[in-house]
């Protein structure tokens, strides 16, 4: 997530200095053709291009707000991620006695569990390779029953499900306590589907392809329309207007998938250290890690 108060146009660039170049080269051609030959046949009325803009303004409009939609609720799911996380842990610690040995033993049991599901959820949403970065949380034996898992994040909650039987079994829970635990977990994969549903997806292409035929057939026209009447002129106001419609479309496009590990991605990288934090000193543990740092004003 960009966390900056000002913005880098640098990284945006990376990806449409082509089309801004190849609109710039478009604009000085056109104007030195009308001082060369006679384009009046090629003049395109100006209300042509100003109803083509305001119609590439409102689908932009209606496009950026569907993508912010989807980054929003990526992140409050994330925010409901940490409430139940540090929930989950302050039942167990509540409820289990932990004064008796193995009733301790189980709560960090879970605790563990759940740092290990919050880092194995956010990795698999990334696409990135999980069991490097939870083997520290697991045992050896927990370890082995995730392997050849399709889903770990979810293989890890069915972990905490038996934890909380064994719980049940041995008298240490009564059924209302075994309820309310249960429901806490039942949260986190409720928060687990609606971050599959969003990455699993795809944003109706035909917004973003409708939207780049738009602003490119407007590119072509808008020249013709206003050479006669801004001369020289004609070659900076297409590049800036041209550039404003590209660069909406383009952050559209970058915040629709707030789960691709970029730099508008959702911080999943920070919010599962904090999580992680958050249950260490819960469990008493003085040696924690350190929080996640923003690097050049992204904060993962």
């Amino acid at each position: 997530m960009y966390i900056k108060h000002t913005f880098s146009f640098r990284s945006l660039f990376r990806t449409i200095w082509w089309l801004l170049l190849a609109t710039l080269i478009y604009s000085t051609i056109v104007y030195f053709l009308t001082k060369i030959i006679d384009t009046t046949k090629l003049d395109v009325p100006l209300a042509v291009t100003t109803v083509l803009g305001t119609a590439i303004s409102l689908l932009l409009g209606f496009r950026t707000n569907a993508a912010y939609e989807r980054w929003w609720e990526a992140r409050k799911i994330w925010g409901a991620i940490v409430n139940d996380s540090r929930t989950l842990v302050r039942q167990f610690m509540g409820f289990l006695d932990q004064n008796q040995t193995q009733q301790n033993e189980m709560t960090r049991e879970v605790a563990r569990l759940q740092i290990a599901w919050v880092h194995a959820h956010k990795n698999h949403l990334r696409n990135i390779e999980i069991e490097p970065e939870i083997r520290e949380f697991l045992t050896k034996a927990e370890t082995e029953q995730l392997k050849n898992k399709e889903n770990i994040p979810n293989a890890i909650l069915d972990q905490m499900q038996h934890k909380l039987k064994i719980c049940v079994d041995q008298g240490w829970l009564d059924t209302v306590q075994q309820s309310r635990i249960d429901t806490t977990i039942a949260r986190l994969c409720d928060a687990m589907g609606m971050c599959e549903r969003i990455k699993n997806t795809v944003f109706p292409i035909q917004y973003s392809s409708f939207t780049v035929l738009s602003i490119g057939i407007f590119a072509l026209l808008f020249p013709l329309s206003i050479v006669r009447l801004e001369g020289v002129y004609v070659i900076p106001i297409t590049f800036i207007v041209v550039f404003v419609f590209v660069l909406i479309e383009e952050i559209a496009s970058y915040m629709q998938n707030p789960f691709e590990n970029r730099m508008s991605d959702t911080p999943m990288t920070s919010i599962a250290r904090t999580i992680e934090i958050n249950i260490l000193q819960q469990l008493g543990q003085d040696k924690v890690p350190e929080k996640v740092q923003p690097e050049k004003g992204v904060l993962m």
